[in-house]
């Protein structure tokens, strides 16, 4: 994704630091994590001890095969998929985002779901 604008940086009153890349596995935890915090997203972060009482289905489940166990073509398969999902997941909510903050700063914002069909 983009890293963000010089006018972004005006709007939040902060001066740019250098961009610092990370595992994209913690980026998206972290982005899960304050997008539950923000109430941009219901569902927690982690799978708890509670999601397990209440019979929960994990989001990830390949990730709980022990590490050992792991080198086979349907676990890489399940990994790949899962990690196309959470990149999918995390642009489609940039992109919200940004529209967001474009239509704010009297920009044009991209509209991110079809308008609706007049009856």
């Amino acid at each position: 994704m983009p890293d963000p604008t010089p006018e972004d940086w005006r709007r939040l009153g902060a001066d740019p630091l250098p961009v610092e890349r990370v595992d994209p596995e913690f980026a998206y935890g972290v982005w899960r994590t304050l997008s539950w915090l923000l109430g941009v997203r219901e569902d927690w972060p982690v799978y708890s001890a509670w999601h397990s009482a209440a019979r929960l289905p994990k989001e990830c489940p390949h990730f709980y095969v022990p590490k050992q166990d792991r080198d086979t073509p349907e676990w890489r398969a399940a990994d790949q998929a899962a990690r196309e999902r959470a990149r999918a997941e995390a642009r489609e909510h940039w992109e919200h985002i940004r529209g967001l903050a474009d239509a704010t700063a009297g920009g044009v914002s991209r509209p991110t779901t079809p308008p609706p069909t007049p009856s």
